[in-house]
């Protein structure tokens, strides 16, 4: 689970908490019998409401006491206490946690010195992490990094199954490096740092022998909504900002500005906040190519099932990662399994419905190798119970029931981890549409059109992606 703001809809007759209420009723059923513990994937507080606070107030104590505050205010709920009390729970941060946005924020760097952050958002940073560890990393099995020096990540076993809890926030920069880009000079983001996944590498390679499955819980997604809407609007948005902060100075427009910087605000770093935006394909790339390498293995190993369990997007859903490298052929497929939100509103089926619309299958990474086709996502409030059955060496089936706010039954998937990781690779040919002149042609020449069909080859190393969305 994963997104926890219960004030976004207080209506639901538990002050927001519905889905937390229906908690112990669902892991009481005989079906759930066998649930172990809770994973919290991040935004387990919204702290968005004491930044300017905090970034307004010289003391380091009373700073870190706003962020306390907030936890007293989130979780000072039966029913929320209720489930953790009785739930063993791990838990990681993302960028609410922190702030709205942290390590994305355009606003939060220096204008001389634009990849490092202000003096004054660093040391909000610095309360916002002392408070998660003493909150919610306190809670953890013992971090890769000592002392959380650089960073929360933590990975333990249950069983002959893996977790890895990957911390994308510790040291989170959409500014981090700079590279040429069409003769251009742009930034590339870091989501993380290489030592992190090299500790996580070393724990998988020497845990590897008691493994069949890795789950790796990533507070973000690789893949949800449309590129080209994406990439549009990070061009756009610089101007949208601009024009709404010239619209303060006018007295009629202020509540407008007010909603707008409520409800909607800057989608930069929403947009960049994921492993599949543009400023993070290298990121993207070194991730997927491990976790592909533990499905497909070169030097003799038994190879590993993987899942990413994800939130973040406040719709719940799956969708399925694809590689087309070649040494990833017998194994090409990852599931890629949302739970969000838990507590929060839940993102609008129209927009949903647009993004369906316009994409099928997005591509992630750089190097043209890896993609994702998202197959359905259900806008509610929800909690997900995920079960891994080994029936066999080689037959492992996961199981995973999404508990919809208002639904009397889960909606339910299931995935063959064994045999059914496999590209199929089908060629579809598009009709392509007529232009209004030749539709206007047409009719003053009384011919018809002939119908255009475009190709449309699976997505493979061998397509070449574009530094930059096309239109």
């Amino acid at each position: 689970m994963s997104c926890h703001f219960p004030e976004t809809k207080k209506t639901d007759g538990f002050d927001g908490f519905a889905v937390w209420s229906r908690i112990p009723e669902i892991i009481d059923t005989e079906q759930n019998a066998n649930v172990r513990f809770a994973i919290l994937a991040g935004d387990q507080i919204y702290a968005d409401e004491v930044e300017t606070k905090v970034l307004n107030e010289a003391d380091p104590a009373k700073k870190r006491r706003h962020y306390l505050d907030v936890y007293r205010k989130f979780w000072n709920n039966e029913h929320y206490r209720r489930v953790l009390c009785r739930l063993p729970a791990v838990l990681m941060w993302d960028d609410h946690d922190i702030t709205d946005g942290w390590g994305s924020r355009e606003d939060s760097f220096q204008k001389k010195n634009p990849q490092e952050f202000q003096p004054q958002w660093q040391e909000l940073f610095n309360a916002a992490k002392e408070m998660f560890r003493i909150m919610q990393a306190s809670r953890n099995p013992v971090p890769l990094s000592t002392d959380f020096t650089r960073g929360f990540d933590t990975c333990f076993r249950v069983g002959r199954a893996g977790f890895v809890m990957a911390d994308l926030r510790s040291n989170r920069n959409v500014r981090a490096f700079r590279r040429n880009e069409n003769g251009k000079s742009v930034f590339a983001g870091r989501m993380w740092l290489p030592e992190q996944l090299q500790r996580i590498k070393d724990w998988v390679a020497a845990n590897r022998r008691n493994l069949d499955t890795l789950f790796f819980v990533s507070p973000v997604v690789f893949s949800h909504g449309a590129p080209q809407v994406e990439s549009y609007l990070l061009r756009i948005w610089f101007r949208v900002i601009t024009i709404v902060n010239l619209a303060t100075s006018f007295h009629l427009a202020r509540k407008a500005v007010q909603w707008f910087n409520d409800k909607v605000g800057d989608l930069r770093d929403d947009i960049n906040d994921s492993w599949g935006s543009d400023v993070n394909r290298d990121e993207a790339d070194n991730a997927l190519d491990f976790l592909f390498e533990l499905e497909n293995p070169q030097h003799g190993e038994d190879p590993l099932n993987v899942v990413i369990l994800s939130g973040d997007i406040h719709t719940p859903g799956y969708s399925a990662i694809y590689s087309s490298e070649p040494l990833h052929e017998k194994r090409a497929v990852i599931p890629h399994i949302v739970a969000s939100p838990v507590a929060y509103e839940p993102f609008s089926w129209v927009g949903e419905a647009i993004f369906r619309h316009l994409t099928k299958v997005v591509r992630i990474g750089r190097k043209g190798s890896y993609t994702s086709q998202v197959s359905h996502h259900f806008c509610y409030r929800n909690v997900v119970v995920v079960s891994l059955r080994n029936y066999e060496q080689d037959e492992s089936h996961l199981k995973v029931k999404y508990y919809l706010e208002g639904f009397p039954e889960p909606q339910v998937v299931l995935f063959d981890l064994n045999h059914g990781a496999h590209r199929e690779t089908i060629h579809w040919r598009e009709v392509k549409q007529a232009t209004p002149w030749l539709r206007l042609v047409a009719k003053l020449t009384g011919k018809p059109i002939p119908p255009a069909f475009v190709e449309l080859p699976p997505p493979s190393a061998s397509v070449p992606l574009p530094d930059k969305h096309i239109d």
